[in-house]
């Protein structure tokens, strides 16, 4: 698949300590759904930012492939608070040349979203649907979601999720999803960016990261020794047990041996992934 943006030892400096990105190095390809995940503060929005130029590389270069539209969902509160949702939509409609008028009524439908109203009058909720109304009717080449689902209801979740499947398959366009809760998000996605303290720490097709994260539950003794050399990423002792989470290449034969000895054996979620590289700072360990 050819590479619709890519990045180049990007980082970004905000003041002498502090760096939002760290030598990062990535490429997002036509058609897949990204999943760019961490925690609050580890770099994501500014990572999507500079995706869309918003602001530039202390370091590095983005490079993106001529002709291609990037839209990404955002707060209008600094440009349009006295404005009517539906100006501001009329407004998009004319940055976007793909933009898809009746996909924005059936949006505003399913939706039940306000668009006669004020912007600071309607919810924080409202406010969040609308920027994704907009990213989705943009029909971009690129689509940048920023935390989805802050303030909306499930129902509105999954009819959001559910198009964004859609225009992935129908359209082939790609999209890039940033999000610190990602259950809900997971069954969707294509390929898992992981990032954490400004640094890329997982950048894989999502069945293969699922590949190697295991949750093994068992007595410490028989754990520590059958486990060791792998790359452990948590421990808890849960009464005489102890339960202890594996990001590594594990084949069928070993663990099928673990459990012979009485090791319990079960897959991690992204979620769960999460929490325990970037507790442990990103590093395996």
């Amino acid at each position: 698949m050819s590479s619709l943006i890519t990045c180049s030892h990007v980082s970004k400096k905000y003041d002498k300590d502090f760096f939002a990105l760290k030598d990062v190095n990535l490429s997002f390809e036509k058609g897949k759904i990204y999943g760019l995940i961490g925690r609050n503060g580890a770099g994501k929005t500014t990572l999507l930012k500079a995706l869309i130029q918003q602001l530039f590389p202390t370091n590095g270069e983005i490079r993106l492939t001529d002709d291609i539209k990037v839209c990404l969902s955002r707060d209008y509160q600094h440009f349009f608070l006295k404005q009517k949702c539906s100006a501001i939509l009329q407004l998009a409609r004319e940055m976007y040349p793909k933009w898809d008028k009746d996909f924005e009524k059936e949006l505003i439908k399913q939706l039940q979203f306000p668009y006669k109203k004020v912007y600071e009058k309607i919810s924080r909720g409202n406010q969040n649907m609308l920027s994704i109304i907009i990213a989705l009717c943009s029909k971009a080449d690129i689509i940048l979601l920023d935390e989805p689902y802050t303030g909306l209801d499930p129902v509105n979740r999954k009819i959001i999720y559910q198009h964004i499947i859609q225009l992935n398959e129908e359209e082939d366009i790609t999209f890039i999803i940033s999000s610190h809760l990602i259950t809900e998000l997971e069954n969707m996605l294509q390929q898992v960016i992981m990032i954490d303290s400004g640094q890329v720490i997982i950048d894989d097709e999502l069945e293969a990261v699922k590949s190697k994260a295991f949750r093994f539950t068992g007595v410490e003794e028989i754990l520590n020794k059958e486990l060791k050399g792998l790359n452990i990423i948590a421990r808890e002792k849960l009464g005489n047990q102890l339960i202890i989470d594996v990001y590594d290449f594990i084949d069928e034969n070993t663990l099928g041996t673990l459990e012979k000895v009485g090791i319990h054996v079960s897959l991690l979620d992204l979620q769960e992934l999460m929490v325990g590289l970037t507790m442990k700072g990103g590093a395996l360990i």
